[in-house]
């Protein structure tokens, strides 16, 4: 009975403090709503609706918007107030990733895109094409990162907003936040209104990746002259991913072959040339730059081998007998395969040495001499010749040919020929 009493008097003291809380943050709310209710007021501002005020700002039009907001679901719902103004974003769409819905982004009418600015995608979601994306010039990213330092910043439908917890601090100083709303607001409308030229500007974006991503979203579309212009300007760029995307719009062969031999390069940069060569260049040409990439000290026998990747295997032989003695067992093994159907006298030579090398791994050197028993074989036993009918004899053709190939085997009339006199 006493446990039972004990844990009755413990329930009752929790329930009790938890009123206790309840009531005492029902108050601070209370208190936070009047004074933003003067605040309001005090602006000019008229309430259209409970939580909800109206007016013009400094020559805008400002609309505030008070709500319960559930941020945690082991805490409960806190005040918060939404600041908003209209901007000329179109269809634009932006979301805070850490805003209440947590991680997950919406579900919006444009599709969700990443700008390229590492600083301003780890902070914001943002749902737009190109033409929109373009919206997010140096300056608007900036007054939106400055904006939502302690804040969450979101646009919809044209609509920019700021939502802060609502606390007492914030009615007294909402003057300073309105401040980072409106010279957000302005440095969307300082952007220019042609799209085309929007798209132009952001070939002058001070972050890479940011022009990268824009010969991405136009390589995604269809062949035009605006994008082969766009990817002339960028092609002398000073990011090496700039230039090999837009080496590779232009299908400029000789320009990628250069940036794949290129030591200097980063390797992604190079072996993205690669493989845009392995695309448009002729075959020789691949053998070549794959070639060189497969031996020391470029050794890069991965971008050596995609570019001989969809070649007939003798015609690969070159970069395959090179790969073969990189020192990658992975890649060596790959090459090691086709130039069984590929071999040569000197790819002989390449496995007899490979077989023989202590320093190679077993498995590999087990697989080099399996190759060499098979090309032997295939040296040794060539296919029989086929031998010309003679007289009478019949020439049985092979099972597996068509009609034309037996009709062409059929043995010729025996009866000889009739001379025409001649008088």
């Amino acid at each position: 009975m006493c446990a039972i009493a004990f844990a009755a008097v413990a329930v009752t003291a929790l329930l009790g403090s938890r009123l206790v809380r309840t009531a005492a943050r029902r108050r601070a709310e209370s208190a936070v709503t009047a004074d933003i209710d003067a605040a309001a007021r005090q602006l000019g501002m008229q309430s259209v609706g409970e939580g909800t005020y109206e007016g013009r700002v400094q020559g805008r039009r400002v609309r505030w918007s008070l709500r319960e907001v559930d941020y945690d679901a082991d805490h409960p719902p806190r005040l918060q107030l939404a600041l908003g103004t209209p901007i000329p974003s179109g269809q634009l769409g932006l979301t805070h990733r850490t805003m209440h819905y947590g991680a997950v982004p919406p579900d919006l009418e444009l599709p969700l895109c990443r700008l390229g600015d590492a600083e301003f995608d780890v902070r914001f979601f943002a749902h737009a094409d190109l033409e929109h994306l373009s919206l997010l010039t140096p300056s608007v990213r900036r007054a939106l990162l400055l904006a939502g330092e302690d804040a969450e910043v979101r646009i919809r439908s044209s609509w920019l907003w700021i939502d802060h917890v609502a606390t007492e601090s914030l009615a007294a100083g909402v003057q300073t936040r309105l401040d980072w709303l409106f010279k957000a607001a302005s440095a969307f409308e300082g952007v220019q209104a042609e799209v085309e030229q929007r798209v132009r500007k952001m070939t002058q974006d001070p972050v890479a990746r940011v022009r990268e991503r824009l010969l991405e979203l136009l390589q995604q579309r269809a062949p035009s002259e605006f994008t082969t212009w766009i990817a002339r300007t960028l092609s002398e760029d000073l990011d090496p991913a700039v230039r090999v995307r837009a080496a590779e719009i232009l299908r400029d062969g000789e320009r990628l072959g250069a940036m794949a031999r290129d030591a200097t390069l980063p390797g992604p940069a190079r072996k993205r040339a690669g493989l845009a060569l392995a695309a448009v260049g002729a075959g020789p040409e691949r053998v070549a730059v794959g070639t060189q990439l497969a031996r020391p000290p470029d050794a890069l026998p991965d971008v050596a081998l995609l570019l001989v990747a969809d070649l007939p295997d003798h015609e690969a032989e070159p970069v395959l007998v090179e790969v073969v003695q990189a020192e990658h067992p992975g890649l060596a093994r790959r090459a090691l395969s086709r130039l069984v159907t590929a071999g040569s006298a000197r790819s002989l030579v390449i496995l007899q040495a490979l077989a023989d090398s202590e320093a190679r791994p077993s498995m590999l050197r087990v697989e080099a001499k399996a190759a060499l028993e098979t090309l032997r074989r295939r040296r040794s036993n060539p296919p029989e010749a086929v031998r010309q009918p003679t007289g009478d004899t019949p020439v049985t053709a092979p099972p597996n040919l068509g009609p034309l190939a037996k009709e062409a085997t059929r043995p010729l009339p025996s009866r000889p020929v009739r001379r025409r006199r001649h008088e």
